[in-house]
């Protein structure tokens, strides 16, 4: 089909939402279209337009950044409200603007492109892989008491809207930036999360409750509300974001949570698949796993920088043959050499891209072969590059070669992404 893409503005606001609903197979009410409308950042937004001109396909980005493995914060495009016209599916809308969109992120300068996917199955054709997981708990209130109380002189407070908007983010930035995976929310994005309207950022009908030191300073959060389908007594808190630096500050956010009156149970939402607070628990089997997921898909748009950029958990050389089939100026092969500075602790990588036009020299050879998304999956270290060869997406020149990858890509700690976008 022959499209045209451009950006759109705030003019297309009405045909961009409703788009969006078609796509998404669902209906906004006046207030949560105002409130979806307000997050748009429109100079990143794409529009595919059919030969009539309608507006048939959109994909758009966030610009926000994400902590990597060493602690380093990097920018990227968090690509959100990518929709196709039920009507003009299998036309090759949805191909056209994420090569556009890559482009874009390509001349930005943003070595990555992340999202988190409504379908699995749909991403990886475009060299996204499956970086963090995130976890569905529910904690039996009768029996989820603490074996060892959280240390520290924290009160809890409720806090309406309003101040939510002022207090939450920088909580929620020092929390992101504690582990890779951490990816930052737009200021556009604060008052639909503690907004009454449901969106797909946050939002609905909740209460939130900060943490303070000593002194006053906010130093955790949480946005709950209660399921009031059983009878009283036996609600259930569902804790949709839990947020805390410290770990001692997560446990007392948890207390408040299992002792909330009126209620036997509390369902966490989004939550870390190493979260510490079932092994804090006198019976670890008071907190339930009901579900798993993948979460944030990496996009590596730019393998030199992007290799550059995380840190890494051993030295160690490693030459990594990459495809990338959707856009293939990225294919090619790259050595990775990370080393020690004086005082023996690991040092920064170094990234080059080799040269095999002629064939590959002898010193080049791979030692893994990958396609861009298993690269995707590897870079937060959220999955073991034995794991993804044992699945067969990852071939490697010998076992020593696996060993060492998964030594160097291991993270500080398992990713771990709360944001929806």
């Amino acid at each position: 089909m022959d499209l045209s893409i451009r950006t759109l503005d705030a003019s297309d606001v009405d045909a961009f939402i409703d788009l969006d609903d078609a796509a998404f197979s669902s209906r906004s009410d006046l207030a949560r279209r105002a409130a979806s409308a307000r997050t748009v950042e429109w100079p990143r937004m794409l529009g595919a337009f059919d030969p009539d001109g309608l507006l048939c396909g959109a994909a758009g980005a966030f610009s926000q950044t994400l902590t990597l493995p060493g602690g380093a914060r990097v920018p990227v495009a968090g690509v959100t409200a990518v929709g196709v016209l039920p009507t003009h599916r299998r036309r090759g809308v949805l191909r056209a603007l994420m090569a556009h969109q890559l482009d874009d992120v390509a001349d930005r300068g943003e070595a990555l492109a992340v999202l988190t996917a409504s379908e699995a199955t749909i991403y990886r054709r475009f060299g996204y892989g499956a970086g963090t997981q995130v976890a569905w708990a529910r904690l039996d209130g009768d029996r989820a008491e603490l074996a060892h109380p959280p240390r520290g002189e924290w009160t809890m407070r409720l806090v309406d809207d309003a101040e939510a908007i002022e207090v939450l983010p920088a909580v929620f930035d020092a929390a992101v930036a504690s582990r890779p995976g951490g990816l930052s929310r737009p200021d556009a994005f604060w008052p639909a999360v503690c907004g009454a309207a449901e969106t797909f950022v946050g939002g609905g009908e909740h209460f939130t409750v900060v943490c303070r030191a000593p002194g006053g300073r906010a130093v955790g959060y949480a946005i709950y509300g209660v399921r009031r389908s059983n009878p009283m007594g036996h609600w259930t808190v569902v804790a949709s974001e839990v947020v805390a630096a410290d770990p001692e500050v997560d446990a007392a956010l948890w207390r408040f949570l299992l002792d909330i009156d009126l209620s036997s149970s509390v369902d966490a939402m989004w939550a870390p698949i190493d979260a510490p607070l079932r092994w804090r628990l006198v019976d670890q089997r008071a907190y339930r796993v009901t579900g798993e997921s993948d979460f944030l898909w990496v996009r590596v748009v730019d393998p030199v920088a992007a290799l550059r950029a995380r840190g890494y958990g051993a030295p160690g050389e490693l030459v990594l043959d990459v495809d990338d089939p959707f856009r293939p100026a990225t294919s090619g092969r790259y050595r990775l050499s990370v080393g020690t500075d004086a005082l023996g602790r690991v040092a920064a990588a170094e990234v080059g891209r080799l040269d095999v036009s002629g064939g590959a020299p002898a010193d080049g050879a791979a030692d893994l072969t990958l396609d861009v998304a298993e690269l995707g999956a590897l870079y937060l270290g959220g999955v073991r590059a034995s794991t993804l060869a044992a699945a067969g997406r990852i071939e490697a020149a010998s076992p020593d070669a696996l060993t060492l990858a998964d030594r160097m890509f291991a993270p500080e700690r398992a990713p771990y992404c709360m944001t929806r976008f």
